[in-house]
């Protein structure tokens, strides 16, 4: 093998093997040309090599392997359907000598991933078909059709322009999921459904919240099938930046004071641009500053409506003043409304117990304050004759709201309300009006006070027989009382109430039957009354009892309790008991046989004697003197 042929020889094999591989190569045609053989013939007959050198000929046989190439296989082709211009995904095993791809036989542009996988692209002009593979295993056939369908249509009439709150962009075709919409800042296109921000859509329309007003932005538009295929060219738009369109939010309230408890309705109306066209849709938010505060707290976002209108629906507790505020988007500009401040109006009420009662007594004037705000004070004031009112006293309101204050007032009529101050949180609160009536006290026997005093003076004024001024409301008081009461017509009940008072203010008096120059005395037996009078003018007054005018026995003797009518004189008197067969008279004025005007233990309010006319004892005492003799007495009916 040293000779030149045998040289040449090993170069044609050694180009032709790999000891590594045990493959066989395909060495370069000069070498055959020159040795007098074919590449043909090595080609056709790969494991065996005839070398002839000069008159030598040799056989050599390399070293191979001994497997054949595998067949391939498909299990699967997706997605399906796809259409043109699209890559589907081929798997199956055996792949990695794959030479050709076809569908439907036309050839599809291949990349082997793996020998189970590789990717193919539908070419232009296929149709719906099975995949055919091959490779130097041989061919194979998948048994699904691979669905190829036309690419989604091309979006169309795409225009967009700034509305009130975003981009509004709206277009014409889609595919049957609807459309994909991106956008870039600037003028450049998105170039593919991947690149720039993704913008939500619906139908044919999207709204792009949050444009960036400062630069502009470029948008695309795909159409989208419902397996995601994208239609291939996309319509784009460029929108430029503008300023935000100036607004105008206006606010009213219902009512600028109410009562505590009350509702009240905030309303607006929020507008834009020039021609004030409604804005609609937008946020609104509602703020409350507390009366004597300088914060504002937010406390309900509305949205506005339709119209651009808003409202809001609140029961105050305390007074406020509320504003309306749109922040603004980079479409609208912000505005807000004037503040608005609304008073509120706390309830407190007021009750008396009693509301009438006689001097001396104590009413309690009682309310709750509504709503309760810590401890205050509030005035009671009393309406003066020429309506202005005016303080009396203050009373403290607890922190529950309640009050009670205690009045011991004199006689009167007091009209009384009760007013509590108003601060940054209320108006001034006013209770109704409600009426204290305080009497005299009802006087009777037994009673000391002042008020005895009082109105001893007051009927010894009128020639009432009071007898001593003491101040204390004894027997002799109380005949007088009597007599008072029967001189007006008033029920004989011996005691001193509002009836006498409003009655000795302005008297009816006794006027004389018969007006004597002299001393003389009158017996008005309807009234049960005494009454002495000199130079026709009353001296005096006392409460008398007289005949019942009922049938009586005395000693078998059967008489009438009667006291004769007419005019007499005194004839006799005794100045001490003088005892009779019908009992015992003090110190007698005899003016008709044996009647006469006497002093008795026993004086009521009513008839009561056999016909003589009783006084009282210590009457008489007073009287005695003047009873004299020859003094005319006159006694009658009304």
């Amino acid at each position: 093998m040293g000779t030149p042929a045998i040289r040449h020889t090993r170069l044609v094999y050694e180009a032709m093997t790999r000891a590594d591989a045990g493959t066989v190569c395909h060495p370069p045609a000069h070498l055959f040309e020159r040795h007098g053989m074919s590449r043909s013939f090595l080609l056709s007959r790969p494991r065996a090599l005839v070398l002839t050198v000069g008159v030598l000929t040799a056989l050599v046989v390399p070293v191979l392997p001994a497997s054949a190439a595998t067949a391939p296989t498909i299990s699967g082709v997706t997605p399906s359907p796809t259409h043109v211009g699209r890559t589907v995904t081929i798997s199956g095993s055996g792949l990695t000598g794959t030479t050709a791809v076809s569908l439907g036989g036309a050839a599809m542009p291949f990349v082997v991933v793996a020998d189970g996988r590789l990717t193919a692209t539908v070419p232009a002009g296929a149709g719906s078909a099975p995949v055919t593979l091959t490779t130097d295993g041989g061919s194979v056939t998948s048994s699904a059709v691979l669905q190829v369908e036309a690419a989604p249509a091309t979006v169309t009439g795409l225009t967009g322009a700034v509305g009130d709150h975003a981009v509004d962009l709206s277009w014409t075709g889609g595919g049957t999921g609807g459309a994909i919409v991106r956008d870039v800042s600037g003028v450049a296109s998105p170039v593919t459904p991947m690149s720039g921000r993704e913008i939500p859509s619906s139908g044919n329309s999207a709204h792009d919240r949050s444009f960036a007003n400062t630069a502009g932005a470029t948008y695309a538009v795909w159409a989208v099938d419902n397996d995601g295929t994208t239609s291939d060219l996309a319509a784009s738009v460029t929108v430029t930046p503008i300023a935000p369109v100036a607004t105008v939010l206006t606010a009213t309230v219902s009512t600028a004071r109410l009562g505590y408890g009350t509702r009240l309705v905030v309303t607006g109306r929020l507008s834009r641009g020039p021609a004030r066209t409604p804005l609609v849709n937008a946020p609104v938010d509602v703020l409350i500053r507390p009366g004597g505060s300088a914060t504002a707290s937010r406390v309900a976002l509305l949205t506005s409506g339709q119209a651009g209108a808003v409202s809001y629906s609140v029961v105050p507790r305390g007074t406020a003043s509320y504003q309306l505020v749109y922040r603004g988007d980079t479409f609208s500009a912000p505005s807000a409304s004037a503040p608005t401040p609304v008073s509120v109006q706390p309830r407190i009420s007021a009750a008396l117990l009693p509301a009438a009662m006689v001097r001396g007594q104590t009413s309690h004037l009682r309310g709750t304050l509504v709503p309760s705000y810590g401890a205050v004070r509030a005035q009671v004031q009393r309406r003066a004759a020429n309506g202005s009112w005016r303080a009396i006293s203050l009373v403290s309101v607890s922190p529950s709201g309640t009050y009670d204050a205690s009045f011991t007032p004199g006689v009167g009529s007091y009209v009384l309300r009760v007013v509590l101050p108003g601060s940054a949180g209320y108006l001034t609160a006013v209770s109704g009006t409600v009426t204290l009536s305080v009497g005299q006290r009802v006087l009777g026997s037994g009673d000391q006070s002042g008020d005895v005093v009082v109105l001893a003076r007051r009927l010894a004024g009128l020639h009432y027989d009071v007898g001593a001024q003491d101040g204390v409301f004894g027997n002799d008081l109380r005949h007088a009382v009597l007599a008072f009461q029967k001189v007006e017509g008033l029920p004989r009940t011996g005691v001193w109430g509002d009836a006498e008072r409003s009655r000795i203010d302005h008297p009816a008096g006794f006027r004389l039957r018969y007006p004597s120059a002299q001393r003389a005395f009158e017996i008005d037996i309807t009234r049960q009354v005494l009454v002495m009078s000199t130079g026709g003018v009353v001296e005096r007054l006392l409460d008398v009892s007289t005949g019942t005018d009922a049938l009586y026995t005395v000693d078998g003797v059967t008489d009438r309790a009667s006291t004769p009518r007419g005019r007499f004189t005194i004839f006799r008197k005794v100045n001490g008991v003088d005892v009779s067969r019908l009992g015992e008279l003090y110190r007698p004025a005899y003016f008709f046989e044996g009647w006469a005007i006497h002093g008795s233990g026993s004086v009521p309010a009513f008839p009561a004697s056999h016909g003589c006319v009783r006084i009282t004892d210590p009457a008489m005492d007073r009287l005695y003197s003047l009873l004299t003799v020859g003094s005319p007495v006159a006694l009658y009916d009304q």
